[in-house]
């Protein structure tokens, strides 16, 4: 319903004003004031009318009109408000979420360094293991050399041995094979 004149001390604005806050070109302000969809109405002035609309049909923050009815805005209310509380949930579980991940990310960083420490453990034994076989082959070969030089040496013994045992003059050693026969 059009207004003349605004109600005392309800707060009033432009149409100007109103279409800026609603996102609506002021006439269009106009048409929905005149249609009854916004409180408002037209004073007129000298040379053209003054259109205005109750501030309270306006909310700045939405860019919405109120000119719902009571239960219809409690409703939005109440979802608004459900809305709110499942996307603090959401909220809160992200947060959790990320906690989680950040302590993961934490303990798969240290896992990493203890595998890193049993690589670099893992080569220095396998570069100790190769140096030990060195050595091993090494010792085989002294070894091999020890047992030739012992070879060597009972052979020695055995000559000597064998000379010992034979007589002192060889023509006794041919005497004695002819005895035999031999």
């Amino acid at each position: 319903m059009t207004e003349t004149s605004p109600e005392p001390g309800r707060p009033v604005m432009t149409a100007r004003e109103a279409g800026r806050v609603l996102r609506k070109d002021p006439r269009t302000i106009r048409r929905m004031i005149e249609s009854g969809e916004l409180a408002g109405g037209a004073e007129h002035g000298a040379q053209r009318r003054r259109w205005f609309v109750y501030a309270d049909q306006v909310d700045p923050h939405s860019g919405k009109s109120h000119s719902a009815s009571a239960p219809e805005v409690r409703a939005t209310d109440d979802r608004l408000r459900a809305d709110i509380d499942d996307l603090r949930g959401r909220l809160a579980s992200s947060e959790e979420t990320v906690r989680l991940l950040l302590a993961s990310q934490s303990t798969m960083r240290e896992a990493l360094a203890d595998y890193q420490r049993s690589v670099d453990d893992l080569l220095s034994g396998t570069t100790a293991f190769r140096d030990a076989a060195a050595h091993f082959q090494n010792a085989a070969a002294n070894l091999h050399g020890s047992n030739t030089k012992l070879n060597a040496v009972v052979d020695s013994y055995s000559d000597a041995l064998t000379q010992h045992n034979i007589p002192d003059n060889a023509r006794t050693l041919l005497d004695h094979q002819g005895e035999d026969g031999s």
